[in-house]
């Protein structure tokens, strides 16, 4: 099929062509763009190749037309989308459109979005959300962000979505909504799911296990308690009266909105104590079974158990011979510290089994959740650490990819200091390079460098632009590098934005801590090729050679003085003219010195380790030396971001209670503490 019409045809003589959807919304966003380039005489070719996959497109200029040929409406308007894009980029130059010819290079392209209502964890880290997420317009704006990156997966997390969705037929004690508040309720739904769709975009809803709904618990003498307060761990309950009702609520979500794509269920959190065949059947029994009661079949999001029975899970989806639509099986890539070595290392529930893809799985893909818990203050886009991963993990078995965090809802913005002029009304628009690297990457990894940078030089012309991607790429390995080195673990077990864990607070549920210097000797690492510094100064001090392939502490910290290095010489170039570049400017510092820091940390703690395992008094002396450099740096830090962040709550941030407000400067206290450490070759006092 093919069509040609003018830019400024009218819509709806295009929507009677080629039907409202995909097509539609591209060929719009094309035309406003034309419109904004004075381009009136401009016609635009659309044409459908069933022979090439669904997504894939060409784009081609010649004699004022614009042609795009797609395998289907959603190649057609990425194709769109694509000529848009270039001539916003390239000032509305017609003959400055490059041709391009794309495929997907995997199905599954999604971002992970945890919900503020029946949240996973409902403390302050969701509530200035509420009313954000309930917003059309919000969603709007998003997926037109997922669209124009090519994200083609929208996937949405809480514990309990069902009565927030319907009023349970058998079950109507469950839905707590009056008639009118529910209509408002699925008024929302249906209109984001269709604003999904029209964007070639698929909705799913995803939930964990054996929770009720509060007013389901209430009505039936108190049956799953926890479900009451939203409790999300700790022993769970269930029995036929809770699966019965969770097996109704999954088939009456699937009728009820045909535009939703798929479900998915997590098998962790209430059920970490149940036996895993029996928490597997459990999926069986109830979710998969309601899934076959309903009147069409959906696609199933499958969350690899935390305690890694792959074998068991396994068994389990490859029973369900009878399903057509497509299985995922989700992993949590190196637990929740995605971003971090490019081998996957670790999982949620620990150690890594190959069972879920050898031999390769019959009936369902993996995909890798690439979770975000280390940069939730600063930017960050790295396009070659996505590239280099996606070819490290790309393998047949894999479908795709999701990217998000726990408790960073990308909606309400309040890190940023809003006495100072911003350009973005949401959170997830200041970290646009995040978005752009990940979606655009995962369709085609081939996709230049140029793509991101060209975004800089709209923004702040030629000179500003590149230089500052230079400094951005560069500084974007920071948390790359501290995340491989420093093994993380659940969700706030380590974040690297601020070099404090969990893992080493007394108190591991409520605070976390700065990592101080004996820490550093300690903690693990995640990346195998490195070793920590006690091994090390054990292997040094007894003669013997780090092994073929290993990496020194000391070359770790090379490598971020490096990063360091570049990243604030090239930085410092760049100019700001008080506005927007200034936050961008004051990131790009702030992981630089953050390089810095770490490298100065890891000399130290290497010399300090050295002066109790050989006691030469020189090692402490350098030791001493080094952290007060490393002070010197991390209130330069402090004084970068003082002027651009706000002291936020931690809870909104990262879910901890303390310390109560976050930002670098709480923390020169820690830092100071470091250097009496090395002076006088004390343990550890916990400040926080």
């Amino acid at each position: 099929m093919k069509t040609v019409i003018a830019a400024f045809v009218l819509t709806v003589v295009f929507q009677a062509i080629l039907m409202a959807g995909p097509t539609e919304y591209g060929h719009r966003k094309l035309a406003e763009q034309l419109a904004l380039c004075g381009m009136n005489d401009v016609g635009i070719s659309v044409e459908k190749n069933t022979g090439v996959e669904e997504e894939s497109f060409q784009l081609a200029v010649s004699n004022k037309l614009i042609r795009v040929i797609g395998g289907g409406d959603a190649g057609i308007m990425y194709g769109l989308l694509e000529a848009a894009e270039q001539l916003r980029l390239n000032g509305g130059k017609l003959e400055a459109i490059s041709p391009v010819s794309e495929s997907p290079r995997f199905p599954f392209r999604a971002v992970k979005f945890n919900l503020p209502w029946s949240a996973y964890r409902d403390h302050a880290v969701v509530h200035p959300h509420m009313e954000t997420c309930r917003d059309l317009k919000f969603w709007e704006a998003y997926l037109d962000m997922m669209a124009a990156n090519r994200f083609n997966r929208l996937t949405l997390w809480n514990l309990h979505p069902f009565p927030y969705m319907f009023r349970p037929t058998n079950y109507p004690e469950a839905c707590g909504l009056n008639d009118a508040e529910l209509a408002e309720w699925q008024t929302f739904w249906r209109g984001l799911f269709k604003m999904a769709h029209e964007r070639g975009i698929k909705t799913y809803m995803i939930w964990w296990n054996i929770f009720v709904s509060p007013e389901f618990s209430k009505a039936h003498g108190n049956i799953a308690e926890y479900s009451q307060s939203l409790s999300f761990y700790g022993k769970g309950e269930h029995n036929e009266l809770i699966n019965q009702y969770n097996r109704e609520c999954v088939t009456q979500l699937i009728n009820e909105y045909p535009d939703l794509d798929g479900i998915g269920i997590s098998l962790g959190e209430r059920m970490l104590h149940i036996d895993e065949k029996e928490r597997e059947q459990w999926i069986l029994d109830v979710v998969v079974d309601g899934m076959r009661k309903a009147n069409r079949q959906v696609e199933f999001i499958h969350r690899a158990p935390f305690t890694s029975h792959a074998e068991i899970t396994r068994e389990g989806i490859e029973s369900m011979t009878d399903w057509k639509k497509p299985i995922w099986v989700e992993l949590k890539f190196n637990a929740s510290h995605g971003h971090s070595a490019v081998k996957l290392a670790a999982t949620h529930g620990g150690h890594v089994n190959t069972a879920y893809w050898d031999p390769p799985p019959k009936n369902y893909k993996m995909t890798w959740m690439m979770r975000n818990e280390d940069f939730v203050m600063l930017r960050w886009g790295q396009p070659q650490f996505i590239r280099d991963h996606i070819s490290e993990n790309g393998q047949d078995y894999v479908g795709g990819y999701y990217v998000g965090s726990e408790t960073l809802i990308p909606a309400v913005e309040y890190r940023q200091k809003k006495d100072r002029r911003m350009n973005w009304k949401y959170a997830f628009e200041r970290d646009w390079l995040f978005y752009k690297t990940w979606g655009r990457l995962l369709f085609n990894p081939e996709t230049p460098d140029q793509v991101f940078a060209d975004e800089y030089v709209r923004k702040y012309g030629k000179k500003e632009g590149e230089q500052l991607f230079k400094a951005v790429d560069e500084a974007g390995k920071t948390p790359l590098l501290i995340c491989s080195y420093l093994k993380g673990g659940n969700d706030p077990s380590l974040t690297a934005e601020h070099l404090i864990s969990t893992q080493v607070a007394k108190d591991k549920t409520t605070g976390s801590v700065f990592i101080d210097v004996n820490q550093f000797i300690d903690f693990p690492v995640l990346d195998p090729d490195f070793i920590n510094i006690k091994d090390y100064v054990r292997l040094i001090s007894e003669g013997r050679t780090l092994p073929e392939g290993k990496v020194s502490p000391l070359e770790v910290a090379d490598r971020a003085m490096a990063i360091a290095s570049n990243s604030l010489m090239w930085v410092s170039a760049v100019q700001s003219d008080g506005g927007d570049i200034e936050f961008e400017i004051a990131d790009v510092k702030a992981w630089g010195l953050l390089a810095k820091y770490f490298a100065l940390k890891i000399q130290a703690a290497t010399a300090l380790e050295k002066y109790r395992v050989m006691n030469e008094s020189k090692f402490q002396a350098e030791s001493v030396k080094l952290l007060e450099d490393a002070l010197t740096v991390w209130k330069e830090l402090s004084a970068v971001t003082d002027p651009v962040y706000n002291e936020v709550e931690s809870a909104k941030l990262i879910w901890i209670e303390k310390p109560k407000l976050l930002s670098w400067t709480a923390f020169i206290g820690d830092a100071e503490y470091d250097v009496e450490i090395a002076r006088g070759n004390i343990q550890t006092r916990h400040l926080h």
